[in-house]
């Protein structure tokens, strides 16, 4: 058997950057999960993530589950940050994060960050990475692309 991963869903995560993260497809965790509409993800949700062929060795299964558990922590660390209006230390947090999983919905969040700390040039930057990846999730495009017209006119008027 494969196995899989218990995951509670954090604020920011979509199927995409989970997909990303976990090194498995969209589909393999809607199979996985398949009792819960997972169109929409809400934070505490729980779910089931399958673990990818990584090797047959006990040692590289362990590997595998730590570099998880490290994101893991890293992105809730984050999210903390930010919620608490720390946006300079999340933003860095959120570069780990991009450096371990280059996912859309990283760049969003430390976009974010760029923008509620004044960064407009930087801000553009990520939110533009972000908008034009393919892995950004549907329920953040919108919001995505409101910022970046934010984040604009901002840089515009700052000038």
């Amino acid at each position: 058997a494969q196995g899989f991963i218990d995951h509670i869903v954090q604020r920011g995560e979509t199927l995409e950057f989970l997909a990303s993260k976990f090194g498995v497809s969209v589909q393999d965790i809607r199979d996985q999960n398949e009792d819960f509409d997972l169109d929409i993800l809400y934070v505490g949700l729980p779910l089931q993530i399958p673990i990818p062929e990584v090797g047959d060795s006990p040692e590289e299964i362990e590997r595998f589950i730590a570099s998880i558990s490290v994101t893991s922590s890293i992105l809730n660390e984050a999210n903390l940050l930010y919620n608490n209006g720390s946006y300079r230390k999340a933003a860095k947090l959120y570069t780990a994060v991009i450096k371990e999983h280059d996912s859309s919905d990283a760049y969003y969040l430390r976009g974010r960050c760029y923008l509620y700390q004044g960064k407009y040039k930087s801000a553009i930057k990520d939110l533009e990475m972000a908008s034009n990846g393919n892995d950004l999730s549907y329920s953040l495009r919108s919001s995505c692309q409101t910022l970046l017209a934010d984040a604009h006119e901002k840089r515009a008027t700052a000038a």
